[in-house]
């Protein structure tokens, strides 16, 4: 089976960058989806199984990804959604989501972001150990800011946190006293306001 699809879900891993033998860069990672509703019966959220996939992207994409999502970051991402069977060691069989994917965002839906016009960083680039032997790929350096406020997610419909609910997502995934994901080089962040930029610049 082979389709273009659509999610909304979470980042479950941090991404993880890789070189192939040819030099092409790889990342992959985990991404939770659970669709939730409002039920206007009863008053309450309700939300239904969560969906897991196993996502991977490649070339600039996936270097923009190493540097930009982290676990617990709201996504919405398109791809080709592949179903893969496989048997385990005991015998019975199984089958896996996987989505090769050709675009990814971060669902604003649930915060904010700082938009940086992709540039080629030597932290990103593979090295040449990597490149010969991609499972000791080295870690990625994030440099974007990523808020997420649970509060401003929608009221009544949406597959995230439910409004108010600042100490964990609907995957667990556990949010600051404020209810903000911040992964950033504070160095990015926007000049405040009345705050002279040449000052800054010259900062």
């Amino acid at each position: 089976m082979s389709d273009i699809v659509t999610i909304r879900g979470f980042a479950a891993t941090r991404p993880e960058l890789r070189a192939l033998p040819s030099g092409v860069p790889v990342a992959s990672f985990r991404v939770a989806s659970t669709p939730r509703w409002f039920d206007a019966a009863s008053g309450t959220w309700q939300q239904g199984r969560t969906n897991w996939y196993t996502v991977t992207a490649f070339r600039r994409l996936a270097k923009n990804i190493a540097a930009s999502i982290d676990k617990g970051h709201p996504v919405l991402l398109t791809g080709r959604l592949q179903i893969k069977q496989f048997t385990h060691k005991d015998g019975s069989s199984g089958s896996s989501a996987e989505i090769d994917a050709q675009s990814i965002g971060v669902d604003l839906g649930y915060g904010t972001c700082i938009f940086e016009r992709g540039v080629e960083r030597r932290d990103l680039a593979p090295q040449n150990q990597s490149e010969q032997h991609p499972e000791h790929a080295e870690p990625i350096t994030r440099n974007s800011i990523v808020r997420m406020h649970p509060e401003t997610a929608p009221e009544t419909e949406g597959d995230g946190p439910a409004r108010n609910n600042a100490a964990y997502d609907n995957n667990g995934v556990h949010c600051d006293n404020d209810g903000t994901f911040e992964h950033a080089d504070t160095r990015t962040r926007p000049a405040a306001a009345g705050t002279d930029s040449k000052a800054q610049a010259a900062a």
